[in-house]
C-alpha cells in the first residue's frame, strides 16, 4: 500500500472530504488530490502532522510498516477530541503556527 492509499484510507475512516482534510492542515484540496493519487509528495512537516493528526507512525504512512502502532480514530468524536488535544491554532495567525502539545511549529 502507497502513502497516498494509506492517507485516503485514514482521511475516509475519519469521515472527512478531501476539502475538510486540506482545510485542517491548511493545504490546498489539489495538493491533498496530489498526495492521494502519488503525483506529489508532501515535505517532512506535512508527514509528521498528518501522522499526529490520524495517531499513526511514520513508519505506517510511509509504507515501511504495516502495523500503525497507534489506534485508529475510530469515530467522529474521537477524532474531534483528538484535534482539540492536539492542535491548537496560536493568536499568531499571520505566520500560521499551530501549537502541539507545549511545541509551538509553523
Amino acid at each position: 500500500m502507497t502513502f497516498g492509499s494509506r492517507l485516503r484510507k485514514l482521511r475516509i475512516s475519519a469521515g472527512m472530504t478531501q476539502a475538510q482534510f486540506a482545510d485542517m492542515i491548511k493545504l490546498s484540496t489539489t495538493n491533498v488530490s496530489k498526495y492521494e493519487t502519488g503525483v506529489l509528495e508532501p515535505n517532512l512537516d506535512t508527514v509528521v502532522l498528518i501522522c499526529k493528526l490520524f495517531s499513526v507512525s511514520a513508519d505506517y504512512l510511509l509504507g515501511i510498516n504495516n502495523e500503525s502502532q497507534y489506534p485508529q480514530i475510530q469515530s467522529d468524536e474521537r477524532f474531534d477530541k483528538k484535534l482539540e488535544s492536539f492542535f491548537h491554532l496560536s493568536e499568531d495567525s499571520q505566520e500560521n503556527r499551530v501549537t502541539v502539545g507545549k511545541k509551538t511549529v509553523r
